[in-house]
């Protein structure tokens, strides 16, 4: 098989790659981006409980005639929530060299209410049109904190799962605010020629934090304590 070199390692010539991610972190936003790319095809939640996959298919066999069988180009990859992730699933990561997009949010609260907001209203991406309807969510301090915890204690998981391989850590914050930078370190790390790459998702959150919460009173002091960010 041949091989190139990339970022210091080397990786056979077609790249395969993850965005590992958990919910509200941007992942659709960089899948779909990455995915416009002509040297990229770039899948999104192939192991979501809503895609079918027939019984007994190992996962291996699953991605070949799902994703790498059908495509060419030379960076191949796909989402995967953290919650997809079987053991199986990991070993095929770590035993077949992927490289890994690890995706994060630091603003805890804004990443919550984001969550919760999807949750009730069934919007979970906007490709074009105007912005999400305001639909406001009920906040327990109690329940963000739990949900938090989860949140950090996954990431950790995640973090060890693919300690041995190759990553790129990217804040949601920070695309927004530099995008060709962003786009350009990601095009850079999956070894493709760099083009100029345009978001298709846009924010569908685009009034303050305070008018998505209804007990906004009650949890305001959450978004300034450091440690939820």
């Amino acid at each position: 098989l041949a091989r190139k070199k990339l970022g210091g390692f080397e990786t056979p010539l077609m790249t395969r790659f993850v965005i590992y991610h958990q919910a509200r972190t941007g992942s659709t936003m960089i899948q779909s981006a990455l995915d416009t790319h002509p040297q990229i095809t770039c899948a999104e939640e192939l192991f979501h409980e809503h895609v079918k996959r027939s019984k007994g298919t190992s996962a291996r066999r699953y991605l070949e005639r799902k994703l790498f069988e059908r495509h060419d180009t030379e960076a191949i990859g796909f989402k995967l929530q953290g919650y997809q992730a079987t053991e199986e699933i990991n070993r095929l990561l770590v035993n077949d060299g992927y490289r890994v997009i690890l995706p994060y949010r630091r603003d805890r609260l804004e990443q919550y209410v984001s969550y919760l907001v999807a949750m009730k209203s069934g919007e979970w991406i906007r490709r074009d049109g105007p912005a999400f309807d305001l639909v406001q969510v009920h906040v327990n301090p109690d329940s963000f904190e739990d949900w938090v915890k989860g949140q950090q204690d996954k990431e950790d998981e995640i973090r060890r799962t693919v300690e041995n391989l190759p990553t790129i850590s990217v804040y949601y914050e920070d695309i927004l605010a530099d995008w060709d930078d962003h786009m350009n370190r990601l095009q850079a790390f999956l070894g493709v020629d760099p083009v100029e790459l345009k978001p298709t998702t846009q924010k569908g959150r685009t009034r303050p934090l305070n008018e998505w919460v209804a007990n906004w009173d009650d949890v305001a002091h959450l978004a300034k304590e450091d440690r939820w960010v």
